[in-house]
């Protein structure tokens, strides 16, 4: 069955009328918003929280990497937004897993009118993918604030690593290595993309790196190992153990990035 296509909005005034045929199903009542399996590793929580602000940014494959975020949300039966990214494509979209139907793409507003659409559309939408170059600190800020009241996630896209958008930002996402592969020597087809991203933030612990496969082979969103200097916590605990399970439970040292408590190795 071929997808059916989003919908585009090329007037502002328009945005209201929008806000209305999205708010019923939005998924308000969840802390949460799924993601696409082989993307938990990249976030802190190892979840999409509501209320906040992943800035994407670097090279080629910050535009994949943010649609990717989007993805499992729109699945589940919440709209997204994309304004100001028109290199951004539908078929990527498709690609990745992102549901057309609730897919809204909004034409660049002007610069005058960049804080009230921006505003309109985290009121109305569960997701919203924004590419503002020309935003201020202390707008992106008040932004993230309303991001944070409505219960919605910003995902501001943006090139190189110096995104205005950083110091709003609860989580950064930093494509600092993009590669595709499937060409020999003079035949073949790109077939899957190879991704490094790094993770930071004052919601990240700590500064780690995680490499993607955006897609494999087969088309799927895939970790290809996990954080640098990080490993489960089963490799680290010794095989003999007592007392009660909550104790063994409990590793010293012990941290949770993305979905799984790690340790953190030394050396």
């Amino acid at each position: 069955m071929v997808p059916m296509d989003p919908v585009r909005i090329s007037s502002p005034e328009r945005l209201g009328e929008l806000a209305e045929l999205v708010r019923p199903v939005s998924l308000a009542n969840e802390q949460v918003l799924p993601l696409l399996p082989g993307l938990e590793n990249i976030l802190p929580n190892g979840s999409l929280q509501r209320g906040y602000t992943l800035s994407v940014q670097g090279g080629p494959g910050a535009n994949s990497l943010a649609l990717a975020l989007a993805a499992g949300a729109s699945q589940a039966g919440s709209w997204v937004a994309v304004v100001g990214i028109p290199s951004l494509g539908v078929a990527s979209a498709a690609e990745l897993g992102v549901v057309l139907e609730r897919l809204i793409f909004i034409a660049p507003p002007p610069a005058a009118l960049w804080p009230t659409v921006a505003a309109a559309l985290i009121d109305a939408f569960d997701v919203v993918l924004a590419g503002w170059p020309e935003v201020s600190g202390h707008m992106a800020r008040r932004l993230g604030m309303r991001t944070r009241d409505r219960k919605a996630v910003l995902i501001p896209v943006a090139t190189g690593a110096r995104s205005p958008w950083n110091e709003a930002a609860d989580v950064r996402l930093t494509v600092s290595g993009s590669r595709w592969e499937g060409l020999g020597a003079g035949h073949g087809r790109l077939s899957a993309r190879r991704l490094v991203v790094e993770t930071s933030g004052r919601r990240s612990a700590m500064p780690y790196q995680s490499t993607l496969w955006l897609p494999d082979g087969n088309g799927r969103v895939r970790l290809e190992q996990l954080p640098d200097n990080v490993r489960p916590i089963e490799q680290v605990m010794e095989p003999a153990q007592s007392g009660t399970a909550e104790e063994r439970a409990f590793v010293p040292g012990a941290e949770r990035i993305g979905p799984f408590p790690v340790a953190l190795q030394s050396g």
